[in-house]
């Protein structure tokens, strides 16, 4: 899980872990931090918020889909705009939407 605020990815991780079929298995707050664990962990999905410290979730969305195109991700966000999720869809799909 890629999220800037400890405490909303710590609740987000407990709530993921209650369920008997899923579980968080690391966490980052920064682009650099999560490609760091993306490599390490080799996760099934990623969950990435669109704000993170000293970037965006948007980088990291591109940065991921150009190394690992099979990982899924979920795209989290606070901002009630379009804009943002149009943002992550192009971020994977380019100009084609």
């Amino acid at each position: 899980m890629v999220e800037d605020h400890p405490i909303f990815r710590l609740g987000i991780s407990e709530l993921i872990n209650q369920e008997e079929d899923l579980a968080v298995c690391g966490g980052a707050e920064s682009v650099h931090q999560a490609m760091r664990e993306i490599e390490r962990l080799n996760p099934d999905l990623l969950i990435v918020d669109i704000s993170l410290k000293h970037s965006d979730g948007i980088d990291l969305i591109k940065e991921i889909h150009n190394q690992r195109k099979d990982l899924p991700m979920m795209i989290l966000s606070m901002h009630d705009e379009f804009l943002y999720a149009e943002r992550a869809l192009r971020a994977v799909h380019g100009a084609t939407l």
